[in-house]
């Protein structure tokens, strides 16, 4: 069993095409606080397009959390300054005969 240490919000956005405001902006809609461990670490990942980009941080969460990439995470750094980011891959990490462990969302 993992322990998570922190928390984080994920602002779920809104889905429905007529939410859109003139500029395409799109309204934030419920909010979920979860458990997770953060790492602040730069590293070279793919995007759900296939290219690389950096990640700069790392969301580990338990393997029955849903984060989108449609949606943003809000969090508390270890600076203490609160940062909104938007993922960029999500995988689900599994133990060595199959079974979900894990949630890593690079950011």
């Amino acid at each position: 069993m993992m322990y998570f240490p922190d928390r984080a919000t994920v602002i779920r956005k809104s889905t429905d095409p007529d939410d859109i405001d003139p500029f395409g902006n799109v309204p934030d809609g419920e909010t979920e606080t979860l458990p997770c461990r953060i790492d602040e670490t730069s590293k070279v990942v793919k995007d759900s397009r296939g290219e690389e980009v950096v990640s700069s941080v790392q969301f580990y969460f338990p393997a029955w959390a849903t984060v989108p990439h449609t949606d943003e995470i809000e969090y508390k750094s270890g600076a203490g300054v609160i940062s909104r980011r938007s993922p960029i891959s999500v995988e689900l990490l599994r133990n060595n005969i199959g079974l979900p462990v894990l949630l890593a969302v690079n950011c």
